[in-house]
């Protein structure tokens, strides 16, 4: 006896589901696409990067003062603030990544940890020593790290809180509390600093921007391309003939200069899938 097949019943609601066409279909994949870019993209602004940079002190202030001479400026003039050019900064704090990201304004920083040997020479008896000094801070920008913050304050022996009087101001201090050896006869012949921030890119674009100029280091033609930026600035009035900003509120390469070459390698990167896959 021959076994009746029972005729699959198919739910009503699938029944009235109408066909989605492909116009449809690539729609609804473009949004998935965008939808999953959003996401990675802020994944990333809110992932804090530690980004680091190793400078001598001395190295750094040797390279700024050799720009003062070099444009015919004081340094030490009261009246005047020098700009120091972008190229001029990172060159000077040897292409590291902290330096960029501080010096292109790609970044916000709050947290830091900075260690720093200061080597000391007696020139009577040839004696160097080296001396330690290593901190933790949070809730403070660059500036106010180097410069001095108004409002954060730190503890200090006795149990008692000061405000932070700047990086080399409480070195200087920290010399003149150093226990261990009389350091009256000695003199500083040089100063390493390692430094490391928590930082947060500001939006993807400089994210991008950060990882165009690591590229241009790997390469070894940051430099000459931040002196282009620079020289443009020159041909467009804002800069003058000692590379100073004529408008007070001019203090840098604009923001998202390296655009137009990020739109540029993207374009060619675009081309070149279009070429693989065809």
């Amino acid at each position: 006896m021959a076994t009746k097949l029972k005729k699959r019943k198919i739910p009503k609601a699938q029944r009235s589901r109408k066909p989605v066409s492909q116009e449809q279909q690539l729609v609804t994949y473009i949004e998935k696409q965008e939808a999953a870019e959003e996401k990675r993209i802020q994944a990333i602004l809110d992932k804090p990067f530690i980004l680091k940079m190793d400078f001598c002190i001395e190295d750094v202030r040797k390279d700024l003062m050799n720009f003062c001479v070099e444009h015919g400026m004081d340094p030490a003039a009261k009246d005047k603030t020098v700009f120091f050019p972008e190229s001029v900064v990172i060159d000077a704090y040897n292409q590291e990544n902290l330096i960029i990201a501080l010096k292109m304004q790609q970044v916000t920083c709050s947290d830091w940890l900075i260690g720093v040997d200061t080597h000391l020479y007696n020139y009577d008896t040839e004696e160097v020593i080296t001396v330690p000094y290593q901190i933790l801070l949070d809730g403070m920008t660059y500036g106010e790290v180097t410069n001095g913050s108004k409002h954060a304050k730190l503890e200090r022996k006795g149990g008692f809180k000061t405000r932070w009087q700047g990086l080399e101001k409480e070195l200087n201090d920290h010399y003149a509390e150093y226990k261990d050896r009389d350091l009256r006869k000695f003199k500083i012949i040089r100063t390493q600093v390692r430094m490391a921030g928590e930082c947060y890119f500001v939006n993807y674009k400089m994210y991008q921007e950060y990882l165009f100029m690591q590229g241009l280091r790997s390469e070894g033609v940051l430099i000459e391309a931040l002196n282009q930026l620079t020289k443009v600035e020159v041909e467009k009035g804002k800069l003058d003939y000692q590379l100073q900003p004529i408008s007070e509120g001019l203090t840098t390469i604009p923001t998202n200069a390296f655009s137009p070459l990020l739109k540029e390698q993207s374009a060619a990167a675009f081309n070149l899938q279009k070429m693989i896959a065809g």
